[in-house]
């Protein structure tokens, strides 16, 4: 019996992870906006959710599949290989919201959002778009720090509010 349940577990983490990648794809191509330096979505919250649920390897897994697939089959400009890296990166950082009590979530939820949009979005992935594009990078810089100044209240916003609900859900659930 031990078995069943733990192949069901399997299953289940499974089913959820690839809804998670499918979300990911239909939020990032269907919902959100990209321009050839800046891409605006809600996907925050889909790779939140993988992450709070299931850690840093499944939630790195998660976005790292989603970012291949997308760049695959919807491709927006050439692979390269610094933008999955970077996704990676995203995915194992929401993963630091796995099994956080409830009255962690804000401050971590702050935290990421602040280093992801720091370090990820403004330096990492602006260098990778200066090294595609060839523009440099400091031109490319000022129009995403705008974008991320936007967005990091929103994306603390959404999570605060989204997340702490979703974490009482999955209590009951599991």
């Amino acid at each position: 019996m031990q078995k069943r349940g733990k192949k069901m577990k399997t299953t289940r983490k499974l089913t959820h992870l690839s809804m998670f990648v499918v979300l990911e794809i239909v939020f990032t191509l269907f919902i959100g906006v990209t321009t050839p330096i800046n891409r605006i979505s809600l996907t925050f919250v889909v790779m939140a959710v993988a992450g709070m649920m299931y850690g840093p390897v499944f939630g790195m897994l998660a976005a790292l599949s989603a970012d291949l697939i997308r760049a695959t089959l919807w491709p927006v400009g050439p692979y390269f290989w610094g933008f999955s890296f970077t996704a990676a990166s995203v995915g194992m950082l929401y993963g630091l919201l796995y099994k956080k009590d409830e009255k962690e979530l804000l401050k971590w939820i702050v935290f990421i959002a602040i280093f992801k949009a720091v370090f990820l979005h403004l330096a990492m992935n602006t260098y990778w778009i200066s090294i595609v594009s060839k523009v440099p990078f400091k031109v490319l810089l000022k129009p995403r720090i705008i974008k991320e100044l936007f967005l990091v209240p929103i994306e603390i916003g959404i999570n605060a509010y989204l997340l702490p609900r979703i974490y009482r859900q999955m209590k009951g659930m599991y």
